[in-house]
């Protein structure tokens, strides 16, 4: 029994490391997120990059400008599962011999600010969005990048709403049913 139990546990490890398990809380479940990367101006002293969490992964080049925004999308067969955007002053890139490696990137110093994005997260099951569109806005202030949420797509308000009233409904219909109950069986009883 232990060795079965060892066996499904270890088969088990990738597939969460790869989200394709279900979510562990009852009730929830696994989406991806597409990510938009925009700017609204031009930021000549700064390249970004885009770096996942492990530590095989190479950096990723985001290039950015009011004109043109980066679409990433997450997804079984996508890159990363969550990342780092990192703004980099180009001023210490030159004393690169070529792009930055990622255990650069990694060591935090001035001028190189990493700011966290995830591509899966869970659902409640009222949630009707079969995936998350997110687009966020990618600023520089004060010498540090930030990355700042300006939209979301949203799911379908009325299935949640319909939970909501069920939610609410179906124990009052209850409780008037037993009330209901007791008033006939009261009446039934006396002569």
């Amino acid at each position: 029994m232990s060795r079965t139990a060892a066996v499904v546990l270890l088969l088990l490890v990738p597939a969460i490391a790869r989200a394709d398990a279900a979510p562990i809380i009852p009730g929830f479940r696994t989406v991806w997120i597409d990510v938009t990367f925009t700017v609204e101006r031009d930021y000549p002293d700064f390249e970004f990059y885009l770096l996942g969490p492990y530590f095989d992964d190479q950096p990723e080049k985001l290039l950015l400008s009011p004109s043109a925004s980066v679409r990433m999308t997450g997804g079984t067969g996508s890159r990363y599962s969550h990342a780092q955007v990192y703004a980099v002053r180009k001023s210490q890139l030159t004393e690169l011999p070529g792009p930055p490696s990622a255990e650069w990137l990694r060591w935090h110093r001035e001028g190189v600010c990493p700011e966290e994005i995830n591509f899966r997260t869970a659902l409640l099951f009222t949630d009707t969005r079969d995936r998350i569109e997110i687009t966020y806005r990618v600023e520089v202030r004060q010498d540090s990048g930030h990355v700042v949420k300006i939209g979301e797509n949203v799911g379908n308000r009325w299935v949640e709403r319909g939970w909501i009233a069920a939610a609410i409904f179906v124990p009052l219909g209850i409780i008037s049913l037993g009330l209901w109950r007791v008033r006939r069986v009261r009446r039934l009883r006396t002569p």
